[in-house]
């Protein structure tokens, strides 16, 4: 998280920490102003090189009654939520869109969960990571756990169902940390957050995912909903933007996850078509499962 931007990234306007953008400059830290999304910083920074029930009496259910949409179903409606660019999935329901990209700073749940859990004085990072979604914060709770960092952190996915994405552990692009860069599919993300809560050590984390108010966009447009983002630029200098976590609905949570490619390129741009998918996703909140937890 703290690498020299190389002269090609500096050609795109950097992503995803949140915070003073002079004082983070001073640093040579890559950071977004919380009030200056159109100066977003970039999304992951290498730390080496530099600059968030029935009861017994009541009468038995019929078979009909008992019976949930098939996935399928739900599937079919996703694809009406989504615009050209951008993927979807909720947990219980199925995935729409073609949308592949790196986890970003969305890793940054997982590894702040490892990272209280091999440390309680890690705490002092949580709110920063998560709700600020500071980079420098995120790099010291992963450098925190050592070599163990990426086991630690790919048992948290396990826990939380996820046992087929691999945390990355090395950098794999100059500039960006290595677990920014795991590969971490909407789907596997939105189940990952149907059990998020029941994850040992989450409860913190989660909060802090309810209070990222300078991320305003997207599931940030939702009231109550408890999310983490991500962005940064791709090999070709467009960004990428996603986000993840539990919305609200009727007093239930839905799990969800959604990501855009960026039709101009510009960070704006991706904001601009997750605030789309957002809202056609909370016109059918209703009609979606519960999470797990």
């Amino acid at each position: 998280m703290l690498a020299a931007v190389t002269t090609a990234v500096l050609m795109v306007l950097p992503a995803c920490t949140i915070g003073n953008v002079d004082d983070l400059r001073a640093e040579r830290e890559g950071r977004a102003s919380s009030t200056a999304p159109e100066q977003p910083l970039n999304d992951e920074i290498e730390q080496d090189s530099g600059p968030q029930p029935t009861t017994s009496d009541q009468p038995r259910e019929t078979e009909s009654s008992k019976e949930e949409p098939a996935p399928a179903d739900f599937a079919g409606d996703l694809d009406s939520l989504i615009v050209p660019g951008t993927a979807i999935a909720v947990a219980g329901v199925g995935e729409a869109g073609a949308v592949s990209m790196p986890a970003w700073s969305t890793s940054k749940v997982p590894v702040a969960i490892a990272a209280l859990r091999h440390d309680p004085a890690n705490a002092q990072y949580v709110n920063a990571a998560i709700s600020a979604s500071d980079n420098a914060a995120a790099e010291a709770m992963w450098a925190s756990m050592g070599e163990q960092a990426g086991s630690l952190t790919q048992a948290v996915l396990a826990e939380g169902g996820d046992t087929q994405t691999q945390v990355n552990t090395s950098v794999t692009r100059p500039g960006f940390t290595a677990f920014g860069q795991t590969m971490w599919s909407v789907s596997a993300q939105a189940n990952f957050a149907s059990q998020l809560r029941c994850i040992q050590g989450s409860e913190s984390v989660v909060a802090a995912m309810g209070a990222a108010s300078g991320q305003a966009y997207g599931l940030g447009t939702i009231p109550g909903a408890m999310f983490k983002g991500g962005w940064g630029p791709n090999t070709a200098g467009s960004y990428e933007v996603r986000q993840f976590g539990l919305v609200p609905a009727g007093g239930k949570y839905i799990a969800v996850a959604i990501a855009a490619t960026s039709p101009d390129g510009s960070y704006e741009g991706g904001q601009a078509l997750l605030n789309k998918v957002a809202d056609n996703l909370r016109a059918n909140l209703a009609e979606m499962p519960a999470a797990q937890c």
